[in-house]
């Protein structure tokens, strides 16, 4: 029952930025939750927030995922400095794209609140990603 519960704490949707060749993740999080990010200590405590990609023969990633800005904060939950998101956050993950193609990516994710954290999920997205239109001039 809790790992359904995650699922409705956030809200997650992927798009394709064709001009920029990027995909975009966006988590939108339920108010009073806390979604950890990438770079959190796994030591602290709460589980980072994590992305895998199906490989895909069409896709090169670049890069690794980028993701806004983190609150930094000590935790007295697990006495340390974590670093999270509320309410909205997006992730960015540069790729070169040869065809179109559907990139599926499996989001590992682990929320809290000001009293309890619910175990970590995952939550599979499909990305339609499609070529950028070649000017014939």
């Amino acid at each position: 029952m809790l790992p359904a519960m995650a699922q409705e704490v956030v809200k997650w949707s992927a798009d394709f930025d064709v001009e920029n060749q990027r995909v975009i993740i966006t988590a939108d999080i339920k108010e009073g939750w806390h979604l950890y990010s990438q770079h959190v200590d796994p030591m602290a405590g709460p589980i980072p927030t994590q992305f895998v990609f199906a490989k895909n023969e069409a896709v090169s990633l670049e890069g690794e995922v980028e993701e806004l800005e983190p609150i930094r904060k000590y935790d007295p939950n697990f006495e340390a400095d974590v670093l999270y998101f509320e309410q909205h956050t997006q992730f960015v993950q540069q790729v070169q794209l040869q065809e179109n193609t559907v990139l599926t990516c499996t989001v590992t994710f682990m929320v809290c609140d000001d009293e309890k954290c619910l175990p970590p999920v995952d939550e599979t997205l499909r990305i339609n990603l499609i070529q950028q239109e070649q000017d014939e001039n």
